[in-house]
């Protein structure tokens, strides 16, 4: 009689661990396209950002406006991946000056970037 309790308990803990698994997948949302334009407009902000925190010369400043920039770069790649067209094209070439730029704070590759970001945004 003491078993019962103890295979009681465990199958419940089981069904709770299943429960909990079952309804992870449809929490996840489904990735939504982004207008090009708008991914400029939020890698542009966080472009300047890092720019600036390079010209200020404080080196915290620069190390978390670098990693924000990061960041916003993978999300923004992740987002355009599958777009085309003219704005979508200069926001990729955007990232690959970034990711270069990234790696020395070089700001005029930043600057070039930069306006690159611009243009896709005006386009």
């Amino acid at each position: 009689m003491r078993r019962r309790p103890v295979i009681a308990f465990l199958t419940g803990v089981g069904l709770v661990g299943c429960r909990q698994n079952a309804e992870a997948p449809s929490a996840a949302a489904p990735a939504q396209k982004q207008d090009p334009k708008v991914l400029a407009a939020s890698l542009q902000a966080k472009t300047v950002a890092f720019i600036d925190a390079i010209a200020a010369r404080n080196d915290q400043r620069t190390a978390t406006a670098k990693a924000d920039l990061e960041k916003e770069t993978n999300r923004v790649e992740d987002a355009i991946k599958s777009e085309t067209g003219g704005a979508a094209n200069r926001v990729n070439s955007a990232i690959n000056r970034i990711r270069q730029a990234i790696i020395t704070n070089d700001v005029a590759g930043l600057t070039a970037a930069k306006d690159l970001l611009q243009q896709a945004q005006q386009s």
